[in-house]
């Protein structure tokens, strides 16, 4: 059973509100693509490849269809303003993950397991509400992009049975048919409907095939990726064995380290024990210094005194000395002068100059 527009709009509301997690990085991408099959109509394939830049100078977007043909559609504005707003880009993301996308979402929303909520869901539901509102038949045949309108007639049978190809509302204007005639318009209704299921199967089909093949594709990516991620543990557990085998050298070399750590505490603690006694020595030197400068500050100022009190001596013997060379000649003179008077007295009248004898202090 579809959704009905209820449903989708719930869907809509319930992916906006849902914050991006851990293995939903691709939310908006998805939502884009939740927009552009339910409300643009376009198959999941289609959507995907859809490029903004491929508009046209009249409004419509250029898209590859089923069999690689060519078509222009429609797309309304606000789902290109919400593209835009997402930053889509084409070939983001693939069906296969827009399909458990939308899983997910049917479960968090709690849908009933009647109904369906699949890509090609959100196109038969575009198709069918459509139908439902009045679109002619061939116009939305357009906007599916189907090549035959009979594809078409299978949203359009059970909503307007009695014109299906002309779609006239006005029922009241429609000639009366014979019951005979009546027969065969149902019976060509039922063949065209049972002619538009075969063709909606076979379109499944192929969907399914696509899915199988874009499956396979996927699964052959993801053996390369495992093939890879294997070749990548093979070549980090041979990195986490050298990083290992480093770490053990490392450990070596650190307890080395902290060997060698422990021996120069041990020379430092002895060198500081040396040092202090040194310390110690160096004060008792320097106090003994101190009293050798004081001693020798004495010394100088007793040896400056000696000094002053030798050059006050020389002072005084050379006053002395001066005194006795005084007295020395005056003794002279008054030895002369008594000599002179005891030989007068001696030759009595006799004036005689006579030789002196030298002095008793000079030598003869």
């Amino acid at each position: 059973m579809l959704p009905s527009q209820a449903v989708l709009t719930q869907i809509n509301h319930k992916i906006q509100e849902t914050p991006n997690r851990q293995g939903e990085y691709k939310k908006n991408t998805h939502y884009s693509l939740f927009l552009l099959c339910g409300e643009a109509g376009l198959r999941v394939n289609e959507a995907i490849n859809f490029d903004l830049n491929a508009k046209t100078q009249k409004g419509l977007y250029s898209i590859k269809s089923k069999g690689q043909k060519k078509r222009y559609v429609y797309i309304p504005q606000k789902v290109i303003k919400e593209l835009k707003a997402n930053n889509w880009r084409p070939n983001q993301t693939n069906r296969f993950n827009f399909y458990h996308f939308l899983r997910k979402i049917k479960r968090e929303v709690n849908l009933s397991a009647n109904i369906e909520l699949t890509p090609h869901t959100l196109r038969r539901s575009f198709a069918t509400y459509h139908a439902e509102s009045g679109l002619l038949l061939p116009l939305l045949s357009k906007l599916l992009g189907h090549s035959s309108v009979r594809t078409t007639a299978l949203y359009w049978v059970n909503i307007h049975p009695d014109d299906i190809f002309t779609a006239n509302k006005h029922a009241n204007l429609r000639p009366q048919l014979t019951t005979k005639n009546q027969k065969i318009a149902e019976l060509a209704g039922e063949l065209a409907q049972l002619t538009t299921e075969k063709e909606i199967l076979q379109s499944d089909l192929a969907s399914l095939n696509e899915q199988n093949a874009a499956l396979r594709q996927e699964l052959s990516v993801l053996s390369q990726q495992k093939a890879q991620e294997t070749s990548q543990w093979e070549q980090i557990q041979q990195n986490l064995t050298e990083v290992n085998q480093t770490i053990n050298h490392l450990e070596q070399k650190l307890t080395a380290t902290e060997y060698n750590l422990n021996q120069a505490q041990q020379t430092n603690n002895r060198l500081c024990q040396q040092l202090q006694t040194e310390r110690e020595t160096n004060a008792n030197l320097t106090a003994k210094l101190n009293s050798y400068e004081q001693n020798h500050i004495n010394l100088l100022n007793a040896y400056q005194i000696a000094l002053k009190d030798k050059e006050l001596a020389q002072k005084q013997l050379n006053q002395l000395l001066e005194t006795i060379k005084t007295a020395a000649k005056q003794f002279h003179q008054w030895s002369k002068v008594n000599y002179y008077q005891q030989l007068e007295k001696q030759n009595e009248l006799k004036a005689q100059i006579l030789q002196p004898n030298p002095p008793p202090w000079k030598p003869r």
